[in-house]
């Protein structure tokens, strides 16, 4: 049987009080505020019933102490009082009072307030525990959002690597490279971070260039050259709904522009090109000098210097490549410390990858047409190639063979997004193809589990689809 504390100075209170509670309580009763303060060290009731008007500390003094004390703070207290005064009753509102109970007492009245006081404390309790419980939750899917972005950021950057033979490794080395160098300019951690990954997607535009140009083994054409330009403005386009970050966009805009205001695409002179193009443009040129090409093997170092300090105030920032030469010298580059760990991210990164992936829920890992998605696909087919991992595609389509309503239609394919995302793992992927078609990537060995993915997904799209003349089928690839 629970125990309540009853606190009054008048042994006849006390007494009717456990002759109406009794039965449903086990009663213990305290004659002042100080004795009940003392028996409070030695138990903790489920309510306290408090007479304010006691010879010692009253009961105002005596709930300010409760309220204080760790094991007694949250335990809901009834005011036991022959007062009819408003006031009094604001007061002890205000000093965390559950209710009010009038002497002389009525039997029904005591019972049905020290009942809903209960209730309305294990009420709260389980509020309590349950906004932990969530918040708990939210955390895990916090951090795992948090590695599975940094994961996917890096698998979006060797994507755009591999479709170019002699850049393997590209993003990933001049994130690197920015890094070291932002650290010696004395730029924070945070800052760094967010550097890191806006250069790992600096070349993301060339998605849209064709690999007949970016593997072309000889001079390019003038108009060739322009297409390969044009990755600068694509990349530009791509990140600029990132709003976590948002000048996320700039370095992939602007790595290519030069201080004297011959670079491209905008022609911005000196300082004017943000600060994060200026480091990334010198990793990246450093990197590109660095590594074989298709049409070249790397440069000797001698060379790489040579042309670095050729470009100082021209092509590159004077005081950052005078930094940059310093580091270069002393070895920085040939073993960068700057190796890309999952588990040290900052927040920011799952957040920019959420609107990269997820904005439209979902949207895919770009916002692209068609032929851009169709050109993503091949590039981590050539991953899978390339590194052996293991992936599945499978396009769902909704069919209808009369014509249909578009409002119906719109509401079938909320239908089908709401079941895949339910349905798939936090490791798959899903993009939205056209009106009526989503792609999904699957990770890892699931080939045998297959049927029973779009089992679980068509299961759920017929639960939430009212509209028996739309009907999805798929075709795994």
């Amino acid at each position: 049987m629970e125990k309540i504390l009853v606190v009054d100075d008048e042994k006849i209170n006390l007494m009717i009080v456990k002759k109406i509670l009794g039965d449903m309580f086990e009663i213990e009763t305290a004659e002042s505020g100080e004795d009940a303060l003392s028996k409070l060290k030695e138990f903790i009731p489920i309510i306290i019933l408090l007479d304010i008007h006691m010879p010692g500390i009253d009961g105002y003094e005596t709930l300010k102490r409760i309220k204080t004390m760790p094991n007694t703070s949250e335990i809901p207290v009834i005011f036991l009082s022959a007062d009819n005064d408003a006031d009094a009753e604001v007061h002890g509102f205000e000093l965390g009072a559950d209710d009010f109970i009038r002497k002389p007492f009525i039997s029904a009245v005591v019972k049905r307030r020290v009942e809903r006081s209960i209730e309305n404390f294990r009420l709260r309790c389980n509020l309590q525990s349950e906004v932990h419980r969530q918040t708990e939750r939210a955390e895990k899917r916090r951090k795992d959002i948090e590695l599975l972005s940094v994961e996917i950021i890096q698998t979006l950057a060797t994507a755009i690597d591999a479709k170019d033979v002699y850049t393997k490794g590209h993003s990933s080395r001049v994130a690197d490279y920015a890094a070291i160098l932002a650290e010696n300019l004395g730029w924070d951690n945070k800052r760094i971070e967010e550097l890191r990954y806006k250069a790992l997607l600096h070349d993301v535009g060339k998605i849209g260039v064709p690999d007949r140009i970016l593997n072309k083994n000889g001079r390019l054409t003038d108009e060739e050259y322009e297409i390969i330009k044009s990755h600068t403005t694509t990349g530009s386009e791509i990140l600029k709904g990132v709003s976590s970050l948002s000048d996320m966009f700039l370095v992939a805009r602007h790595h290519h522009e030069r201080y004297d205001g011959k670079g491209y695409p905008d022609g911005i002179i000196g300082e004017n090109i943000p600060i994060e193009a200026r480091v990334v443009g010198i990793a990246d040129a450093y990197d590109a000098m660095s590594s074989d090409r298709v049409y070249r093997k790397a440069l000797p170092k001698n060379v790489i210097r040579q042309e670095l300090i050729k470009g100082r105030g021209t092509q590159f920032d004077p005081h950052f490549l005078d930094v940059f030469l310093e580091l270069f010298d002393s070895g920085s580059f040939e073993s960068s410390k700057y190796e890309f760990d999952i588990k040290n991210t900052n927040e920011n990164i799952s957040e920019v990858i959420s609107e990269i992936l997820f904005k439209d829920n979902p949207n895919g890992a770009v916002k692209l047409s068609n032929e851009e998605m169709a050109k993503l696909y091949s590039y981590i087919n050539n991953v899978h190639k390339r590194y052996g991992v293991d992936f599945n595609s499978v396009i769902i389509s909704l069919v209808w063979e009369n014509e249909i309503d578009r409002e119906d239609l719109k509401q079938a394919m909320k239908a089908m997004e709401f079941s895949i995302v339910q349905s798939l793992r936090k490791v798959d992927v899903v993009t939205r193809l056209s009106d009526s078609q989503y792609l999904i990537i699957l990770t890892g060995p699931v080939a045998d589990n297959i049927q029973g993915i779009i089992e679980r997904i068509f299961s759920g799209f017929y639960r939430n689809c009212l509209n028996i003349k739309i009907k999805p089928v798929y075709e795994v690839k």
